[in-house]
């Protein structure tokens, strides 16, 4: 199994190891059919090291998710990672946008993720907002350039994209979300256009 890793990558380390006491500990636990309550409170040893080991490595491969934050390309998601990447971009326009930037919700239009322009740049400044507040990577500084840089630029560049949309949909006096249905009924259709091409392919 070990083969299977880089030498040297600290998460092959991990999982190399956690490997080989389960090993152990699964031939321990055959073993200790009718033996004392010594080879028992053995086994309640490695137990413990193999819950540690995997307590360490699921904390590094957190890690790794976060360090960097990449970004994704729409016509090339499939149709189940395109539903979770619909969902994580909504939730994010929702926390960040809506609830913390009034000003810039106003430039959005209930319709925005159905402008595939507007989807590339708002997709594009979500993941500079990761890198900015979620990365190990990032610094104090990443957060303040993407305040006054991405974001406020991504922004105005929605706004005029917006102001020019001629789908007949109706700008509001206030900033309105898009329903929940809405979100669910839109999601569920990208997942099963994507699908039927994947299919028909």
């Amino acid at each position: 199994m070990t083969d299977q890793y880089p030498i040297g990558d600290p998460v092959a380390a991990l999982a190399a190891a956690l490997a080989a006491l389960r090993d152990e500990v699964a031939e321990l636990a055959e073993e200790l059919r009718g033996e004392d309550s010594r080879r028992t409170e053995q086994v309640n040893k490695l137990t413990g090291r193999v819950s540690e080991i995997a307590s360490g490595l699921g904390r590094l491969l957190k890690r790794e998710e976060t360090a960097n934050p990449a970004a994704w390309w729409w016509p090339r998601l499939k149709s189940e990672e395109a539903g979770e990447r619909w969902r994580q971009l909504f939730g994010w326009v929702d926390e960040v946008i809506y609830d913390r930037n009034p000003e810039e919700a106003r430039m959005l239009r209930p319709c925005w993720f159905r402008h595939t322009d507007v989807v590339d740049i708002l997709t594009a400044v979500h993941v500079a907002w990761q890198w900015a507040y979620e990365s190990e990577n990032s610094s104090s500084t990443e957060t303040a350039y993407w305040q006054l840089r991405w974001f406020t630029d991504g922004m105005q560049r929605v706004g005029k994209l917006l102001e020019s949309c001629d789908r007949g949909h109706s700008q509001p006096s206030e900033p309105r979300r898009p329903s929940d249905d809405e979100v669910t009924r839109f999601i569920r259709g990208e997942e099963e256009q994507r699908q039927r091409a994947t299919t028909s392919g």
